[in-house]
């Protein structure tokens, strides 16, 4: 069981779980396991990191914003890249020495009294008091030949995210039935 402190490399932020399952075992190595990496699991981690609590941040690294230039709508933060974010989050996290990361897929999950065990795909399982699943969401473009070369430059996911870089400019909205259908 190897582990290393939050200030090594990190550009992670998927998960997949296979399933729930319960499970009987007492050794609790964590106060919090945080499955994934991104915005919200770093925010989480400097608080429980500001506590003294022992966390463990587990993350694949497949950041929804990768195909963005920019990530925007984070007061302080709004029109800096997703590199520069995780770079300042490190940095913010590098004085919690109770903040470890493991760059690994999180595949089971498993209960049992008094907490839960964590399965990574290439590094063991971990038990912990507290679990926090703060993974991604995936966005699914539709299938239209091309799409992904324009995908987050001129093909977004999300107008309020990414709308005011394409204000006055005409906008062409794609969906699906009725949900699909939006004026403004």
């Amino acid at each position: 069981m190897q582990t290393r402190p939050y200030n090594a490399s990190l550009e992670r932020s998927s998960i997949s779980l296979n399933h729930i399952a319960s499970r009987k075992t007492s050794r609790v190595h964590f106060d919090v396991i945080i499955v994934g990496a991104g915005s919200a699991s770093l925010s989480a981690a400097l608080v429980l990191g500001r506590c003294r609590r022992q966390v463990l941040v587990c993350d694949v690294g497949h950041p929804r914003n990768a195909a963005s230039h920019a990530m925007h709508s984070y007061l302080t933060r709004d029109g800096i890249t997703s590199g520069e974010f995780l770079q300042t989050a490190r940095t913010q996290l590098r004085p919690y020495s109770t903040v470890t990361r493991l760059e690994d897929e999180a595949t089971d999950v498993a209960s049992f009294e008094g907490g839960f065990t964590v399965q990574l795909h290439d590094r063991g399982h971990y038990s912990c008091r507290k679990l926090l699943l703060a993974t991604r969401v995936v966005d699914s473009l539709p299938r239209i030949p091309g799409i992904e070369q324009f995908y987050g430059r001129s093909v977004h996911h999300c107008p309020y995210y990414d709308g005011w870089e394409s204000r006055d400019q005409p906008l062409a909205v794609y969906g699906r039935g009725i949900k699909g259908v939006v004026s403004h």
